[in-house]
C-alpha cells in the first residue's frame, strides 16, 4: 500500500547565507530529487519499503533525526529527516520521510527503531 511521502530540501552555501533553501518538495514518483522546486498537486507516494530504500541513499554525517526529541510513546514522530552535509558539488540535500495519519504511535516507534532514530528512548 501506497501511502507515504517523501519530501527534500537542498541547501547551498549562497542559500544558507539567505538562511533559505536552494531548492525544496517532494520526490518525484520515480525517487530522484529534482535540482529545483518541485510542488505537484499530488505528490508521489510509496510502500514503507521503497520510502526507507530512497530516504537511506543520502549520505549523511547525522544519524536519521525525527521532527520531536528524545523520541518515545509520549512524544512520537511525525516525520524523519536523514542526510546533510556538503557533498562534491557544494550542496547539502536534506530527505524526509512522513508518516501518514493512519500511522498508530507503536508503529511510528517501530518505524524509528528500524531507522536507527536518534533520541529515541
Amino acid at each position: 500500500m501506497k501511502k507515504f511521502t517523501l519530501t527534500y530540501s537542498i541547501t547551498t552555501q549562497e542559500s544558507a547565507r539567505h538562511g533559505d533553501y536552494a531548492a525544496h518538495g517532494f520526490v518525484t514518483r520515480i525517487g530522484t530529487i529534482p535540482d529545483r522546486t518541485h510542488m505537484p498537486k499530488n505528490p508521489a507516494t510509496f510502500t514503507l519499503k521503497e520510502a526507507v530504500e530512497i530516504l537511506l541513499q543520502r549520505d549523511s554525517y547525522y544519524p536519521v533525526q525525527a521532527d520531536c526529541c528524545p523520541v518515545s510513546i509520549y512524544s512520537v514522530p511525525r516525520w524523519f529527516t536523514y542526510g546533510g552535509g556538503y557533498d562534491e558539488s557544494r550542496r547539502s540535500i536534506q530527505v524526509s520521510l512522513h508518516l501518514p495519519n493512519n500511522v498508530t504511535p507503536s508503529s511510528a516507534l517501530r518505524i524509528a527503531r528500524y531507522l536507527k532514530c536518534y533520541g529515541l528512548r
